[in-house]
């Protein structure tokens, strides 16, 4: 009874908290007409106000307008958050994923062996790379904004003037106005400043964290559903995060022949050589792509063979390129680094050596456990503390993400 009573009052002040927050229902979600059937499990029935309030939940509706709408509670929709079924976000989330505006932008390049490498291991960074463009567009828009409000003054002091014929429009504005899209001011700052790509090596997947099915002895027949729900967890990531993503979608090391039980210990052989080719050729292309950027590759803690595969491809692939080691940054691979497991660099690469440089992700270290509950497929939410932990600089206080600039 007075676990009852906690958990309801919890959920009422974490209502109130959270009434501006937008939810969003995760993507291994099928709504039916009693509740809702979560991906590999039984239908779940729900109560009838959250049942209603879940298709309301789509990044662009607020808790508080969710409730209004569905006339539900907001601790009901907290409780959709604490089981599972949805995640809160600070802010509206863009209805597509974001794209590349201009190669020329691009300062960032993380090369993610997997869909959820960036995230696990970079997901902060990326958050407060996009808040650092968000505050941007803020004084951009605001000096903008001053600028035109003392021209407008300006001209009500002078002599009216005849109003000059209006120019045509070029075919781009010609375009811009019949698509109304925003030009000018309001013009979305990430397609004028520095944005932050992510490459998905190994988007041809064979594994979640859920059994085969009945009857089936390994996860061979579920790839194409594996591959779909993975598809839509990096969209999701991805618009949250306000970062474009590309993949590569080369098999991952359990569809080149790799048993689960060697994919952490094997080395690099026969079976990895054309997809060890295709990232080295797919970097060499995106250094020329992206002529300012910095990469971001994966230390290889753990070592699992993925992991180990991206960061030699792509190491040689950006010396050919002519790639500078000072725009080289390795991360740490997360979870592996969390548990103490160890990288093979100084045996692969002996000549290389790292300075600590690592990104404080204080402000948005919360935000982050929030974006990869998105990742339902991989891991369970009950993982996620540990990530926290692990991100607490025992120095500074600070959370930190652990990044390494490369030399020789």
């Amino acid at each position: 009874m007075l676990s009852s009573l906690k958990t309801r009052l919890r959920r009422l002040i974490r209502g109130y908290q959270r009434s501006a927050q937008y939810p969003v229902l995760l993507p291994h979600h099928a709504l039916t007409d009693d509740g809702v059937t979560p991906l590999r499990q039984a239908e779940r029935m729900l109560p009838e106000p959250v049942r209603r309030a879940l298709p309301f939940c789509d990044g662009l509706h607020t808790v508080n307008e969710v409730a209004e709408r569905a006339a539900a509670s907001r601790s009901q929709i907290i409780a959709a958050q604490e089981h599972e079924l949805i995640v809160l976000w600070e802010r509206a989330v863009p209805a597509t994923a974001p794209v590349v505006a201009d190669p020329a932008r691009v300062t960032r390049v993380i090369l993610s062996p997997h869909p959820d490498d960036a995230a696990l291991s970079l997901g902060g960074a990326m958050l407060t790379w996009a808040a650092a463009v968000d505050q941007e567009a803020v004084e951009k828009t605001a000096a903008e904004t001053s600028e035109s409000d003392q021209t407008a003054a300006a001209d009500t002091d002078s002599p009216p003037a005849e109003s000059p014929a209006a120019p045509t429009p070029t075919p781009a504005e010609s375009d811009s106005q019949r698509s109304g899209e925003p030009s000018g001011p309001e013009t979305d700052v990430r397609q004028l400043t520095d944005q932050t790509l992510v490459v998905n090596v190994f988007t041809r997947s064979a594994w979640w964290r859920f059994p085969p099915a009945e009857g089936a002895a390994d996860l061979s027949a579920e790839t194409p559903a594996i591959q779909a729900i993975r598809a839509e967890e990096d969209d999701l990531v991805s618009r949250l995060a306000h970062t474009p993503m590309r993949a590569l979608d080369l098999d991952e090391a359990l569809l080149r022949g790799h048993a689960i039980a060697d994919i952490f210990t094997a080395p690099l052989g026969e079976r990895d050589a054309a997809a060890s080719d295709a990232v080295r050729s797919a970097v060499i292309g995106l250094a020329a792509e992206f002529p300012n950027t910095e990469f971001y590759l994966p230390l290889a803690i753990g070592r699992h063979v993925d992991h180990r595969l991206v960061r030699d491809a792509a190491l040689t692939g950006l010396r050919e390129a002519g790639v500078p080691l000072a725009r080289v940054r390795l991360f740490e691979d997360l979870p592996y680094a969390a548990r103490g497991e160890t990288s093979d660099l100084a045996e692969a690469h002996p000549a290389l050596k790292l300075t600590p440089s690592p990104v404080d992700v204080s402000v948005q270290v919360d935000a982050k456990l929030e974006m990869l509950r998105v990742y339902w497929s991989q891991f369970s939410w009950s993982q996620l503390p540990e990530l926290k932990a692990h991100a607490k600089d025992a120095e500074t206080g600070a959370y930190v993400e652990r990044v390494h600039a490369v030399g020789e």
